[in-house]
Parts: structure tokens; C-alpha cells; sequence
């Protein structure tokens, strides 16, 4: 009995053992030339790939929400240049010529003449003196009448006034009695009224009426 059993345990390890060195002898499957050995691929992965291109991060997306949403920036507008502060020194014309023209064929009380040439800013100036006392006092352009010489800005007292003599008796009851202060003259288109002139002394000589 004991025999057999041993008998029956040599043959079965034998036919184990050569089992085992069919096993290990047997060559490795074929492989194709030049293919990888690698991962299997994923095909969840391969899908996503398949299906477009990467997605923008959050901070790309934000950043291009943002660009749409902000407004574009704008300049700021240039201020206008500042208007020029008067300087304190320079007198500024306070009187305007008298827009109401004489009428021809009246007298005037002639209180000054201003040559042109000397500008309008002394004329003004003259006249706002003179305006100081005689407030009603005007000017015109000498070459507007006939019966003036050209050239001047004269300064005026309109009246009204019947003559010369009227006209410097206005003169006198302002202090003003010289001929360099006033005189009668009348206005006209006529050159050859100019020779009508009324001098306040005596209360008027020369010639203080036409004829």
C-alpha cells in the first residue's frame, strides 16, 4: 500500500515539473514591427479631445467678459484757455461815441478836437474826461461835414441851439470862456460854411449866425 502511494507521487511531480518548463520555454507572441507599447487609450479622454478645442480657463473668460462690459475710456476734454486778467495799470475806456448822429444844419458847442491819428483809445479817453463835467457830451468824425476841417474826432454839446452865440453861452455857464475850451460851430455839407465859427469872448464874436 505504502508503495503504491509513492509510486502515484513520483508521477505526479514529474508531469508538474514538466509542465512548468513548457510553460517558460514558450517564445513571447509575435509583436509588428516599429508598433509601441503603451497605455490602453482612453476613450473618454480621446472623445473629449475629438470634440474642439481646449475650453478657456476662468480667468481668460473673466477677462474677456470684462473687456466686453468696460466702456471705452475716455480722454479728458482740453479746458479752454483761461481769458486774460485785465492788468490793473491799463486804463479801460469807460465812454463810447454816441451812437445818434448831429443833424445838419444845426450849431454845436465844439468843446474839443481829437486828430484821428491819435487813435481811438485817446479819444475815448478824452471823452470820458471831458464827460467828468459835461456829461451829454458827445463826438463825431469831422469828415462827416463839409462845413468842419477833416481829420478830427470833435467833441461836442449837441444843444439844441438856435446860434453861435447860444452855443458858447452854454460853454460859459460850465466855465468854459476860452477859445481853446470852446467854440459855436455849425454843421453842414457845405464846405463853405466852415468859416462859420463863434468864439465865446464878448459872448460870442466871429461869425455866430448864417446868414
Amino acid at each position: 500500500m505504502l508503495g503504491a502511494a509513492a509510486a502515484v507521487a513520483v508521477v505526479l511531480g514529474a508531469v508538474a515539473g514538466g509542465f512548468l518548463l513548457a510553460t517558460r520555454d514558450e517564445p513571447p507572441a509575435a509583436r509588428a514591427p516599429g508598433a509601441e507599447v503603451g497605455p490602453s487609450p482612453d476613450t473618454d479622454g480621446a472623445g473629449a479631445d475629438a470634440a474642439g478645442p481646449e475650453a478657456t480657463g476662468p480667468d481668460e473668460a473673466d477677462a474677456g467678459a470684462d473687456t466686453a462690459e468696460r466702456p471705452a475710456e475716455r480722454t479728458a476734454d482740453p479746458e479752454p484757455p483761461a481769458s486774460p486778467t485785465p492788468d490793473a495799470g491799463t486804463p479801460t475806456p469807460s465812454a463810447t461815441p454816441s451812437p445818434s448822429a448831429p443833424v445838419p444844419g444845426t450849431w454845436i458847442a465844439q468843446l474839443h478836437s481829437e486828430p484821428v491819428s491819435s487813435g481811438t483809445a485817446e479819444r475815448d479817453r478824452r471823452l470820458a474826461e471831458l464827460r467828468a463835467t459835461v456829461p451829454e457830451a458827445r463826438v463825431l468824425l469831422s469828415d462827416d461835414h463839409a462845413s468842419l476841417n477833416p481829420g478830427y474826432w470833435v467833441l461836442y454839446a449837441p444843444g439844441p441851439f438856435t446860434d453861435g452865440r447860444d452855443a458858447v453861452a452854454y460853454c460859459a455857464d460850465r466855465g468854459r470862456t476860452t477859445g481853446d475850451s470852446c467854440v459855436g460851430r455849425y454843421l453842414s455839407g457845405d464846405a463853405s460854411d466852415r468859416d462859420l465859427v463863434c468864439h465865446p469872448e464878448g459872448g460870442g464874436s466871429g461869425r455866430c449866425t448864417r446868414p
